[in-house]
């Protein structure tokens, strides 16, 4: 196909629900962000990965793949196949990516092209995900360590959206055919205060100003006709009341457990990888090892899944049947997801965990329309692909809005929690400024969908589709 578009400039907002950044798009707050909004049909409502982390739901824009195709499924992980045979301690046994091995985020993706190797030239500033981008291009690499610690610490971003929104206009005055840039802010200052805090609007402020002057650059050089933007978001934010830990919730039902950061249990029954606080990976070990998964009907026999779910923040526990079969438990009810040449079929007893009815035979499109509205919005297809990867647990817990999993161990206190599967975390903005009718997508699409409007084919064996 012809296109007008010689350059992708993508904004990821992290951490920007849907309902919050559409309010302020709406309300004439944000200008220049509107001003694209309006070029594309609107703030797109998009459905973000289960879990709704950041690093594990940056690998849909970028690659167009699920975390569990990527086999990359969480903020930490264990590996049963490395954990035994190699480091206990680090990659490719054992992962967290808080510290010193978020540098080691792109060793642990597949062999697959991203946007990167899709343009002859980039950039990139403050993004976690750099495979394919040339180490002199990744322009902010030696301050990003420095920025990320200052604001972590002291829950003040606004040093590092300055950078971001400095590198951005350069980015645009350099004429580089994509650009990728992450601004952080929104995220580590929702979870210093809340979604819509002082600091946090401040942030959105800060972002829409650095896009109004890269606009003006590309206005002046006349490029700005020929640049195609996307803004997008990984996951959302809600407000925080109770902190739970979950590895201390298993320790009270007589589990030992290996966590972060008590790596060193190496006789535990248990290992429980925490995601964005709101969810959690449990392993279990087999015997002497823990390379086989372990089939729902062996924690559910333990009585594992009845003790999370007696406590008042879990929303459910998912698992798979010996059989291939994906479960998800509520207190109230269990559904049964099943997956057969790509085609899904769902049933449940008692009360209905997706509020969708039953299903049959349905593909993945109709799958994420009848679920869409759902309290667990698309969780038969993000469920079914979080368990393809060899690093995902053998329980899956989601938490409650109002609660997370890690109480113990989360320094500084957070006010706003991520990861979970529920509405206010899982819906995330989507805007292009290409005029675009699709609306209710999965942020796996953007991918494909923005390599169609530059003319060329995403790879085969992705999971996003391109958009209308």
């Amino acid at each position: 196909m012809s296109t007008p578009y010689k350059r992708l400039i993508f904004v990821l907002i992290d951490g920007a629900p849907f309902d919050v950044l559409n309010d302020l798009v709406q309300t004439g707050d944000l200008p220049a962000i509107a001003e694209l909004a309006a070029a594309g049909n609107g703030v797109k409502q998009a459905v973000t990965c289960f879990p709704s982390t950041t690093g594990p739901a940056y690998i849909p824009y970028f690659m167009g793949l699920f975390p569990g195709s990527a086999n990359l499924p969480g903020y930490r992980w264990l590996s049963r196949t490395h954990y035994s045979k190699g480091s206990r301690w680090t990659r490719p046994g054992i992962c967290s990516y808080n510290g010193r091995e978020a540098l080691g985020f792109d060793a642990d993706l597949p062999e697959q092209p991203t946007w990167f190797d899709h343009f002859p030239s980039s950039c990139n500033i403050l993004n976690l995900l750099t495979k394919g981008c040339a180490r002199q291009d990744n322009v902010t690499r030696w301050k990003k360590p420095f920025l990320y610690a200052f604001g972590h610490y002291l829950h003040n971003w606004k040093w590092a959206d300055d950078v971001a929104g400095r590198a951005l206009v350069e980015a645009a005055r350099a004429g580089r055919d994509f650009v990728a840039c992450a601004f952080n802010g929104v995220d580590g200052h929702s979870h210093g205060n809340h979604a819509r805090g002082e600091k946090t609007l401040a942030s959105y402020q800060t972002i829409d100003r650095a896009i109004a002057k890269a606009r003006s650059v590309l206005r002046h050089n006349g490029q700005l006709e020929e640049t195609l933007w996307v803004i997008g978001s990984d996951h959302g934010h809600s407000r925080t009341h109770t902190h739970l830990d979950a590895a201390d919730i298993l320790k009270a039902m007589g589990f030992s457990c290996l966590y972060y950061p008590l790596i060193w249990r190496q006789r535990a029954d248990c290992a429980v990888m925490v995601s964005g606080n709101g969810m959690c990976h449990i392993y279990f070990r087999n015997d002497d090892d823990w390379i086989e998964r372990t089939a729902w009907e062996s924690p559910n026999a333990r009585r594992a899944t009845e003790g999370l779910l007696r406590e008042d923040g879990i929303d459910f526990v998912a698992g798979r049947t010996a059989d291939g079969t994906v479960v998800v438990q509520t207190k109230d009810g269990q559904g049964k997801i099943k997956q057969r040449s790509g085609s899904y079929s769902y049933e449940f007893l008692g009360q209905d965990p997706l509020a969708c009815g039953e299903l049959s035979n349905v593909n993945e499109r109709e799958l994420l329309v009848r679920t869409f509205d759902s309290p667990r919005p698309d969780a038969a297809m993000q469920l079914s692909q979080l368990f393809r990867a060899e690093r995902s647990g053998d329980l899956l817990v989601s938490a409650k809005e109002g609660f997370d999993l890690r109480g113990r161990w989360e320094w500084p206190h957070h006010h706003s929690t991520h990861g979970a599967l529920n509405p206010a975390q899982m819906f995330v903005p989507v805007i292009f400024s290409h005029p675009l009718q699709a609306n209710r997508f999965r942020t796996a699409d953007v991918f494909p969908t923005t390599l169609r409007l530059f003319g060329k084919t995403a790879e085969d064996g992705i999971d996003g589709k391109a958009l209308d």
